[in-house]
């Protein structure tokens, strides 16, 4: 998504209207490209919940998996067996359970999200 800056105007309605930054980023991702802006109708809503389920089914299909790298390479994938996933969390370096929202060496939480662009005219589709 490309960076738009807010005026102080849409700062004070924001405020006013309970919206913050990131609701503006999740609307213009997942709403619906109008006129003058983006409006997050019903369609939306639900074409989002499909992806979103699509995706937590993926991960959860994923539990277990590893993939090995060296460098950019992708060297091997298995699914790891509960002692081998034991001595592979024992020997990673420990994390604060805080500073991952509880889930030890999970990467995606507290990173931000990967910017997705958009071309004007498009709509976000998650279908």
């Amino acid at each position: 998504m490309t960076d738009v800056s807010v005026t102080r105007h849409a700062t004070t309605r924001m405020a006013q209207r309970a919206l913050h930054a990131d609701d503006l980023e999740l609307i213009m991702l997942v709403g619906t490209e109008v006129e003058d802006g983006y409006l997050v109708r019903e369609k939306d809503c639900q074409a989002a919940e499909r992806y979103l389920k699509r995706l937590l089914d993926q991960v959860r299909r994923l539990r277990g998996a590893r993939v090995v790298v060296d460098g950019e390479q992708v060297v091997t994938v298995y699914r790891a067996g509960s002692s081998k996933k034991r001595h592979l969390l024992r020997t990673t370096e420990e994390r604060s359970l805080d500073s991952y929202g509880g889930d030890r060496g999970c990467r995606w939480r507290g990173q931000p999200e990967p910017q997705v662009e958009a071309s004007a005219g498009q709509r976000h589709s998650f279908s």
